[in-house]
């Protein structure tokens, strides 16, 4: 995506983006659009999980509220 759509998409949310937003994104950013993901590890890797995407599993995330008694 250039610079232009992943702000035109909202990627990073809606609202005013950061002042210095911009400074860091680069001229095109790579977002995943499907479950497969590339890898370039020389030993076993490190990390548990890769998040790299827009799909609708990574994208949505679960918001709970929980109603409490307000104590006067």
């Amino acid at each position: 995506m250039t610079k232009k759509e992943v702000f035109d998409s909202y990627l990073f949310g809606f609202g005013e983006p950061h002042p210095r937003a911009e400074e860091f994104i680069g001229d095109f950013l790579a977002v995943a659009t499907d479950d497969l993901t590339l890898e370039n590890y020389r030993e076993e890797n490190p990390f548990i999980g890769v998040h790299a995407g827009i799909d609708e599993r990574e994208v949505l995330v679960p918001f709970i509220v929980i109603e409490k008694e307000r104590k006067l």
